[in-house]
């Protein structure tokens, strides 16, 4: 039966993320971008030791969530190509320097700020 539906899991996950994404739209919540923006935000407050972010320093952590969660739904839709792991790369890639290095010590790799 589920593959009635489904071509595999990973096309069950792509239906379930874009279900979410269209609900949010239409409640005009779009709170998968609110909570993205709100772990960057974190990951920077951790990475500079400081309680609030100065406003280019909130701005990128926004900028950076709305833009990949627009390209995450892009490549659902498959209009990006890319394996998983190859779409992590590119959207790490393209993070700017500041946020980067906030994950990169997060998971370790980078010690200082």
């Amino acid at each position: 039966m589920f593959y009635y539906h489904f071509k595999d899991k990973y096309d069950l996950v792509a239906w379930m993320f874009e279900q979410d994404y269209q609900a949010a739209r239409e409640r005009g919540a779009p709170y998968t971008q609110e909570l993205y923006a709100e772990a960057n935000e974190t990951a920077l407050r951790r990475f500079l030791g400081v309680r609030a972010l100065s406003q280019e320093a909130a701005f990128e952590a926004r900028h950076v969530a709305y833009g990949n969660i627009g390209c995450a739904v892009d490549w659902l839709r498959g209009t990006i190509e890319a394996t998983p792991a190859q779409l992590a790369a590119r959207m790490f890639a393209c993070m700017p320097p500041l946020l980067r290095n906030a994950y990169e010590r997060a998971a370790g790799t980078k010690t200082t700020p």
